[in-house]
């Protein structure tokens, strides 16, 4: 699969070649060549922090590595670490086929739809590269679905394996950590490990104990190929770098990035109306040149936290040249409390919320994008499901971006107020409509010189906003919200294409 990405990144060096050089450029580190079958962990216990690993071509399964601070894997063209077992020799049951000896049963996760509640359990059976859908009972296995009963280490398929591979999601991550920094990951392909929602196959989470934000991260991963874990493929705190990867088919979410977060009380009680973030962690990361597609499918609702991408608490981001397709949520997303953010060059297209969303959030350009067609999901609040939306944010500019909206569904440049409020007391956010704590509002937003497009006569753009009456006038009031210079392309005047407090 590594020639698909190299084909979809066709400015980028070849994979194999990058590596070669990647690694002529460390000739003064240490190296270490990781043979298929050999234990990984191992190898980086017994050698420092600044040793360059080089996984020797083949499938590493069932790898879990914790590294040191300053460690470096590179995989050779063909490395795939993988977190599944292979299953051979199943036994028929009747309409069934079942087999044994599956002890694995890992933490399980939420956020899970109603067609779906099985999505709590991080383990994922494959047929040929597919996820298979996992259903509670053994009583409803049939075709296309499987079940876990976790109590006798047994799983059931309503399928023939036949002559079809079939595996396992066993192990929970591939690279995890605590506490190692300046961690670089090249040139793999990673998948299929049993990873529960809102965790990643690569992780650094230091956690949120006392401490937590003043760690820098600074883990790089780039070049490689994420494909088919369970819940997010990578999920990464403070400064880091995720570049040239091609992220597909995980079961939650492809990316996730998680800085750090002070609040400004001070400047919150002067003014109440709007959230102010404060020192925050995680500046300068960069989201760049990746393919982030077919992520979410595994039954998590999109609102919540599923799809192509999800930042929080991160300063100075910058999220250009990415290619975001076909996700179950939203394309390229920020969720609460990101500041100075930078949207550049992006292509988001076929996600089934919106393609671009800035929520919850601070100072940001949104400048030089494409979203079109997405928004299939049947939102049924006013002017969600835009290719492009700014909700409960301030501070921003939308510019020189190209949005077109589907004949059937869909919105188009959305500004959506939702007066959250920050409770420190609960470390969070909460969309309860009181006129207590402290609220995000959408403010001080111009978007303008941009070229939209409606196919047909459905879909809109504009300002809505939410909460109860004082709050809604007090945002009326107050917004400080243009919109200018903007070409609108419609087929006709059937349609309203235009929204702007109810009107």
């Amino acid at each position: 699969m590594m020639n698909n990405l190299r084909a979809r990144f066709p400015r980028a060096v070849p994979s194999c070649l990058t590596a070669v050089l990647f690694l002529a450029g460390l000739a003064g580190a240490d190296t270490v060549t990781v043979a298929v079958g050999d234990n990984i962990q191992s190898a980086v216990n017994a050698n420092p922090g600044t040793t360059v690993f080089v996984l020797e071509q083949g499938t590493h399964r069932l790898q879990s590595v914790e590294p040191k601070s300053g460690n470096t894997f590179i995989g050779e063209y063909g490395a795939i670490m993988s977190g599944a077992r292979v299953l051979e020799d199943w036994q028929q049951d009747g309409g069934r086929w079942y087999h044994d000896g599956q002890t694995q049963e890992n933490p399980e996760g939420s956020g899970c739809t109603d067609d779906y509640p099985a999505c709590i359990y991080p383990e994922d059976l494959f047929m040929d590269n597919e996820f298979l859908k996992q259903v509670l009972s053994l009583g409803a296995v049939g075709p296309g679905t499987w079940y876990f009963d976790y109590a006798n280490d047994r799983v059931y398929m309503g399928d023939d394996p036949g002559e079809h591979t079939m595996e396992i999601g066993v192990t929970m991550h591939a690279f995890h950590s605590e506490s190692a920094e300046n961690v670089t990951i090249r040139n793999l392909v990673v998948e299929k490990y049993a990873v529960r929602s809102q965790f990643g196959a690569i992780q650094y989470d230091p956690g949120s104990g006392s401490g937590w934000q003043d760690k820098p991260g600074g883990w790089i991963v780039e070049d490689c190929e994420l494909r088919y874990n369970h819940g997010a493929a990578v999920y990464l705190t403070g400064i880091c770098k995720i570049a040239g990867c091609y992220v597909h088919h995980n079961g939650q979410i492809g990316i996730k990035v998680r800085g750090g977060l002070t609040v400004n009380l001070a400047t919150q009680d002067a003014h109440p109306e709007y959230f102010s973030p404060h020192s925050l962690l995680g500046s300068g990361s960069l989201v760049h040149g990746n393919e982030i597609c077919y992520n979410g499918y595994q039954g998590y609702s999109g609102g919540w936290e599923a799809g192509g991408t999800k930042f929080m608490w991160t300063d100075s981001l910058v999220i250009r040249s990415n290619y975001a397709h076909h996700n179950h949520g939203s394309g390229l997303w920020c969720d609460l409390s990101n500041v100075h953010v930078l949207y550049e060059g992006n292509l988001a297209e076929h996600n089934t919320h919106q393609g671009i969303f800035h929520e919850v959030s601070d100072t940001a350009v949104i400048r030089c994008n494409v979203c079109r067609d997405g928004g299939t999901y049947e939102w049924p609040r006013w002017l969600y499901n835009g290719q492009l939306s700014v909700s409960a944010s301030r501070n921003v500019e939308v510019y020189n971006n190209v949005v077109e909206v589907h004949e059937s569904y869909g919105n188009g440049i959305a500004i959506i107020n939702q007066p959250f409020r920050y409770d420190p007391d609960q470390d969070g956010f909460h969309s309860e409509w009181t006129d207590r704590g402290i609220y995000a509002m959408a403010y001080n937003i111009y978007v303008h010189d941009n070229h939209i497009t409606h196919d047909g006569n459905s879909g809109a753009n504009g300002v809505v906003c939410d909460g109860g009456e004082a709050q809604r006038n007090h945002f009326w009031a107050n917004n400080e919200i243009l919109f200018d210079r903007n070409a609108y392309h419609v087929p006709s005047d059937a349609g309203v294409f235009w929204q702007w407090n109810g009107g």
